[in-house]
């Protein structure tokens, strides 16, 4: 009788790591969507930046071309547009590893999490087995 009561309290403890394990890998998955969900507003204002630099390029260089002016790619005021168009594309594409890194290090926290928790599973089962 002593037998079953333990079983049933080994069995008791390894479903509380499993609740303990998927709440901490529900938590992880809430500050990643949290994260990404922040990461998300700045790749828009980097998005709507990028379309105004455009723009002004594009003014540029539509000036440069109503004024019949050859060589305009040459022009300093259009080299520093695309300078400019360059940087807000870096800062797009920097945005982009960002996320990128989040979800990387979402999937290794939630690994750990996994880890954790079965070492936890494995030493419950390992003391039922010793009484």
């Amino acid at each position: 009788m002593s037998g079953i009561v333990h079983q049933l309290i080994n069995a008791g403890r390894k479903l509380g790591t499993y609740v303990l394990e998927y709440s901490c890998i529900a938590l992880q998955w809430k500050l990643k969507f949290l994260r990404t969900r922040a990461q998300g507003w700045s790749r828009c204002s980097a998005k709507k930046r990028l379309g105004k630099i455009c723009s002004d390029l594009g003014r540029e260089v539509y000036s440069a071309y109503k004024q019949s002016q050859s060589g305009w790619e040459n022009n300093p005021s259009i080299q520093q547009q695309i300078r400019s168009v360059e940087e807000a594309e870096m800062g797009l594409f920097s945005v982009d590893d960002s996320v990128r890194q989040i979800q990387e290090a979402y999937e290794v926290k939630k690994e750990a999490i996994h880890e954790a928790y079965a070492a936890r599973r494995a030493a419950i089962g390992r003391s039922a087995q010793e009484q």
